[in-house]
């Protein structure tokens, strides 16, 4: 089966978001991690996004030492827990992601 959902994302944090994954932190600016609000070790909660079948999947964006990555899990309606490669850019396209037989496809919306 196929299952949509559509998450909406305000353009100044989809900007901000793929900035911080595609930098490494010892590459950036002081002015740059001041502005991007840039941590290491760091975990901001993101989206969560459900799907028909009762999943729903999260997307966090964190980071290490030195760079970020986004964390995309996807949980099925009885607790099973999958996780997902990272994509280190997100909004640009839809996330389409495959488990247990099924494909889930995440649309982004932007906003303001």
């Amino acid at each position: 089966m196929n299952y949509r959902t559509v998450v909406e994302i305000e353009k100044k944090t989809l900007e901000r978001w793929n900035f911080l994954l595609s930098k490494d932190l010892d590459n950036m600016t002081d002015t740059e991690k001041e502005k991007y609000n840039a941590k290491t070790y760091d975990k901001e909660g993101g989206f969560y996004a459900e799907f028909e079948d009762g999943s729903h999947i999260t997307i966090d964006l964190e980071s290490g030492g030195n760079n970020y990555y986004d964390e995309i899990l996807w949980h099925s309606a009885d607790g099973k827990v999958v996780p997902f490669d990272c994509n280190f850019e997100i909004g640009e396209e839809s996330e389409v992601l495959e488990t247990e037989g099924n494909t889930y496809i995440i649309e982004w919306k932007k906003v303001r």
